[in-house]
């Protein structure tokens, strides 16, 4: 079984530019069936959320050499690391309105509840490199 915590692994340069990218790839072993938001913020103001339809959408949309398929990327002007912490859950009662993804958990439908199956995972992402961040989804 994976564990949920800091995981990440660094690979090769994005593209060759001095872009900044982001991968998350999730894991989730439980029977649940419900829309998947993934949710990264840093605390520098960087901010993503991605949704998909279903668990099975979410894990088949992750190519299996994990390089390619690059969630976010954005150009940086300094070369120090940033933390982020990345959250996906299953949506279970489909409590999140299409309006989520216009600004970071702006109501509390836009976020988990206790009862959704969910993973947390908080990554040293490093400038100018893609940054691929696992997240297990658990059960509660």
């Amino acid at each position: 079984m994976r564990f949920v915590g800091c995981l990440l692994a660094v690979t090769a340069a994005c593209g060759g530019d001095d872009s900044t990218c982001l991968r998350v790839t999730l894991t989730y072993a439980g029977a649940q069936e419900a829309p998947v938001w993934i949710e990264s913020a840093s605390d520098t103001g960087g901010y993503s959320l991605n949704a998909y339809p279903s668990v099975d959408t979410a894990l088949r949309s992750q190519p299996a050499d994990q390089r390619a398929g690059v969630d976010l990327c954005w150009k940086r002007m300094s070369d120090a690391a940033e933390n982020w912490i990345t959250t996906a859950w299953l949506d279970l009662e489909h409590r999140a309105p299409d309006s989520c993804g216009s600004a970071p958990m702006s109501s509390p439908s836009c976020a988990p509840t206790s009862q959704d199956p969910q993973g947390t995972t908080v990554a040293v992402i490093r400038a100018h490199e893609l940054n691929v961040v696992e997240v297990d989804i658990r059960d509660p």
